[in-house]
């Protein structure tokens, strides 16, 4: 029994804990036309507003939503061509300044078309948050070398980052973040991606006593396949993955070759991968926009095998089938 000392605390960490949230992650590819540059894709951006809506209207009493959304056109075209898409530092005044500023105002254009959208047409409750005006990167690291992301930027950073993110939530509002280009000091940057943000405050969220109930990747797919559904038609769909399995898979070459996630997809399994075995009980989603797909997703209740769409990774308690096809 605790003494009466104890009890406040204990109450007030039980009455943190009580907010739980879901991290939704909007893939460039579905909110944004990846052909042609800084082309919006309205009518998938509203497919996705109306479900988001919907939930709301039912679940924000008990669930708070974060959004992150990614780059596509307005992002991914300016970063390639001025070579600025790889995990080293970049030096900035002596480097590509102008690009850095082209790629970070392309993406504060998307981010303000997305506002326009949620919070005017399908009036949700979206606070903007940048991730630039919050995350540093590491002093000490030596910026000549690739080194990943997330250790790339300040632990004191992050933590002030994520206060922000549950102080908006705590406010009754939905933060909007993206994938962003970052500085490093004063003199470099680099880019962080919207799936690593995802992944790292699904970290460091419970840390602070929020509770993430489950995790959304939303595609321009029906989930993982075997093969790029786009390049391979007739592929067949992976609709459940157990980490620890496709961790063996893609180590032995054989299976690989049986199991070919391209390359954007395969970012996506993995860091699902390492967010389920970095929390027990956690699932992710891998969702394409229909309705109700990513509805049910939201929600918690989707089973891709029974309604024959999207992929879940989550840990399995038996070892009957681990990565499962339909």
């Amino acid at each position: 029994t605790p003494s009466l000392h104890e009890r406040p605390r204990i109450k007030a960490h039980i009455d943190l804990c009580r907010m739980q949230v879901v991290l939704i992650k909007l893939g460039g590819a579905v909110i944004t036309n990846k052909t042609h540059e800084r082309t919006l894709t309205p009518e998938r951006v509203d497919i996705i507003g109306e479900q988001l809506s919907t939930f709301y209207a039912q679940h924000s009493q008990d669930t708070k939503l974060i959004l992150i959304h990614g780059a596509g056109s307005f992002g991914h075209i300016q970063v390639k061509r001025h070579n600025l898409n790889n995990s080293s530092v970049h030096p900035l005044p002596s480097g590509p300044l102008l690009g850095f500023c082209e790629t970070r105002a392309a993406l504060a254009s998307l981010h303000s078309l997305l506002l326009d959208h949620l919070v005017l047409k399908h009036h949700l409750p979206v606070a903007s948050v940048h991730p630039f005006s919050a995350l540093r990167g590491e002093s000490g690291i030596d910026k000549t070398k690739a080194i990943p992301t997330l250790e790339q930027i300040s632990a004191k950073s992050w933590k002030n980052f994520t206060e922000e993110i549950i102080q908006i939530l705590e406010a009754g509002l939905i933060p909007l973040l993206h994938g962003d280009l970052l500085l490093h000091g004063s003199n470099g940057c680099f880019v962080l991606s919207g799936d690593l943000l995802l992944q790292k405050l699904a970290k460091e969220l419970p840390l602070l006593g929020v509770e993430v109930k489950h995790s959304v990747f939303v595609t321009d797919v029906d989930g993982v396949y075997e093969k790029d559904p786009k390049v391979h038609p007739n592929t067949h769909p992976v609709r459940r993955i157990d980490p620890r399995k496709w961790q063996e898979i893609q180590e032995d070459d054989a299976a690989s070759s049986t199991i070919d996630v391209s390359g954007k997809m395969r970012g996506k399994v993995a860091a699902a991968c390492d967010m389920v075995k970095e929390h027990k009980g956690l699932r992710v989603f891998i969702v394409p926009r229909t309705y109700p797909t990513l509805l049910k997703s939201l929600i918690g209740s989707l089973d891709p095998e029974q309604d024959a769409t999207g992929t879940i990774v989550q840990e399995r308690s038996t070892e009957a089938v681990d990565l499962q096809h339909s």
